[in-house]
């Protein structure tokens, strides 16, 4: 009787601190100078994530997961150095933080959330578990790091440096802008980029074990066959800077100005803000992709040439295709 009673107690225990079904978190913030381009920085952790650009200047995310919530007060005399868990959304300098969870780790429930941005807005993701990513209809660049998950980019047209270590990458480009890098990189997972008939660009494509496949013509897309050696494995990715990049790099010039003329340097070595960029934005460090020797490797000129374009997997196919 007592053991039924224990368990009884403890089922109910449980339930307490299940989600409720249907029940939804949203949170919003808008960027302080409307008239510039904001760059919006999503942390997650098991979570499926969809960011999609709209009119506006605000962003917006929903989310399963309830809103942040502080750990239980510390015994008498210490103090709590970890965060709070949860879902969090900040806006400093027309950076949008989003933290969607990560200090929970490989305990962390699934979910999915789904964010509005700005179209004007880059979008920087770090997905450190599992869960896929999408993101659509964005004028600025994106850059996505995630550990296991697909990705899935629709009618982009800016920049885009995207790593997935377990997954596949499915890109279209409404345009190839001029002096906007594409880079796209898969340890384990087919790589398919659409692009204009009609875009310029330099493109490297390579894969480990896997076939390289596109449908432009050869008077569309003249190429060579390279031999993969170390050096040209680590060497092949676009270099010019991202917009986001650039964004940071203004920041922190700007933040360094001031500094000197109050007689001290803000921040940490340099950098305001702290790690990682000017008021906490992150600098977007281009793609090297896994180094790897032997394998498939070919570099063409499409349409006479122009953006870089860099296509890289271990394992899978790579393919470029026309929009």
């Amino acid at each position: 009787m007592k053991a039924e009673l224990f368990l009884k107690l403890a089922l109910l225990g449980l339930a307490s601190l299940a989600p409720v079904s249907g029940a939804e978190t949203v949170l919003s913030a808008t960027f302080t100078n409307p008239n510039r381009p904001g760059i919006v920085r999503i942390k997650a952790g098991r979570n499926q994530i969809n960011v999609r650009g709209v009119d506006g200047n605000e962003v917006r995310a929903t989310s399963t997961k309830t809103a942040s919530v502080s750990p239980a007060p510390a015994q008498e005399g210490l103090r709590v150095l970890t965060p709070p868990i949860g879902f969090t959304l900040y806006e400093n300098n027309n950076v949008v933080q989003l933290d969607a969870g990560t200090k929970r780790g490989v305990n962390e429930s699934a979910g999915s959330i789904d964010i509005t941005v700005p179209r004007a807005s880059s979008v920087v993701i770090m997905s450190d578990f599992d869960g896929d990513v999408s993101i659509s209809d964005i004028a600025g660049d994106v850059e996505v790091r995630a550990a296991m998950g697909k990705v899935q980019l629709e009618r982009l047209r800016g920049g885009a440096d995207i790593q997935t270590n377990r997954g596949g990458i499915e890109a279209s480009f409404s345009e190839v802008a001029s002096r906007k890098p594409l880079a796209f990189s898969s340890m384990m997972g087919a790589v398919v980029v659409r692009i204009p008939a009609t875009a310029k660009a330099l493109v490297k494509l390579r894969s480990q074990n896997g076939q390289i496949l596109t449908d432009f013509s050869e008077a569309e897309l003249a190429i060579r066959t390279e031999t993969m050696t170390e050096r040209q494995a680590v060497g092949i990715q676009p270099k010019a800077p991202l917009a986001a990049e650039r964004l940071a790099a203004q920041d922190r010039a700007a933040a360094d100005q001031r500094a000197k003329v109050n007689g001290k340097l803000a921040g940490r070595n340099g950098d305001p803000g702290g790690p990682g960029g000017a008021n906490g934005s992150r600098v977007i460090p281009l793609n090297t992709g896994p180094s790897f020797t032997g394998g498939h490797a070919i570099s063409g000129t499409l349409n006479g040439g122009g953006t870089d374009i860099a296509i890289t997997t271990l394992s899978g196919d790579v393919t470029l295709r026309k929009l």
